[in-house]
């Protein structure tokens, strides 16, 4: 448990900032549980993406627990704009349409594309496990840097979706466009 705390504490000292993939003690997906985490903090959703006031707010995996478990543990206890978080593994995006942050890993390119557009216009913010993600039509895409991990950031899909984000989380990224 204490690993757990001490990446989450970690990656609140340096904030979303390019993280090394090999730091001592971590594995990337570890440190892309925090992301996410820190994603839905500096993300806005509309009232419409939680039906009932006390719902709680939902992660998806597409395709498995690439993360073996971190994303739950990272998590823990923490709420999103006052919601509990849940994950939850689904085999399609079809079954995430009740999510509110969708991780699609990285697949060939023309189901990447089929699976951002199942999920269209809703108030989900899509992450991706390819650096091509973006240019798909996905919303933030996770890529590795001289061995660290950075992230880039399609505006254009997250305002389609009726998001918002922060300008932290805008002035973090790697890349940000806006089509």
């Amino acid at each position: 448990m204490s690993i757990w705390i001490g990446v989450l504490g970690w990656l609140s000292l340096t904030p979303l900032r390019a993280v090394t993939v090999d730091a001592p003690g971590y594995d990337e997906y570890q440190l892309k549980a925090a992301f996410l985490f820190h994603f839905a903090q500096l993300t806005t959703w509309p009232a419409s993406a939680f039906p009932s006031g006390d719902e709680s707010f939902v992660i998806c995996t597409v395709n498995g627990d690439p993360f073996d478990g971190s994303l739950e543990k990272t998590i823990g206890s923490k709420k999103v704009q006052g919601h509990s978080i849940k994950v939850a593994h689904v085999q399609r995006a079809a079954e995430a349409h009740s999510c509110q942050m969708v991780f699609i890993p990285a697949l060939q390119r023309g189901e990447m594309s089929a699976m951002v557009n199942d999920l269209g216009n809703l108030p989900i913010l899509t992450v991706g496990d390819d650096e091509s993600f973006t240019q798909y039509g996905g919303m933030i895409a996770f890529r590795r840097e001289n061995d660290r991990l950075r992230f880039d950031v399609n505006l254009g899909a997250i305002t389609k979706s009726n998001l918002n984000v922060s300008s932290m989380l805008l002035s973090l990224a790697r890349a940000v466009s806006t089509r």
